[in-house]
């Protein structure tokens, strides 16, 4: 274990302590652990995190992925009850692009765009021209 990084998350850790907002760094650097599988620094950011503001999806969405890449399922579905417990709900993914003066914004997993045909088309389209440009690049 990296022993700077280790108290780079603590100084994070003891700064968010009792604050309402969240440092985003100290969440950047739990993501961070996440993704170099530190998961022992990364549990004990994310509890830091947790006790610092309860309500922030995100800490308990990065904990919950920390658990699922060690395999900890038990753990996972209970940051996953008591997230349901406080009424918190992973916000959906958001896009938004401005063609013409005109932004068109697409949120994950919505179907009520007045053009969703044509851009799910579009992007089966894309999908499959990908697929074959991938399938003659390995021949």
């Amino acid at each position: 274990m990296n022993t700077n990084r280790f108290f780079t998350l603590c100084r994070l850790a003891v700064r968010t302590a009792g604050r309402k907002a969240i440092d985003v760094d100290a969440e950047k650097e739990l993501k961070r652990d996440r993704a170099a599988r530190n998961a022992n620094l990364g549990k004990l950011a994310g509890r830091q995190l947790l006790k610092a503001d309860p309500y922030n999806t995100g800490a308990y969405l990065s904990m919950s992925n920390i658990h699922a890449s060690s395999g900890e399922w038990k753990e996972v579905a209970e940051i996953r009850s008591e997230m349901t417990q406080r009424g918190l709900k992973k916000q959906p993914g958001c896009s938004w692009i401005d063609i013409g003066n005109k932004v068109h914004v697409f949120v994950s997993r919505d179907m009520l765009h007045i053009e969703f045909d044509s851009i799910d088309w579009m992007l089966q389209e894309l999908h499959h021209e990908m697929k074959m440009l991938k399938y003659a690049s390995s021949v």
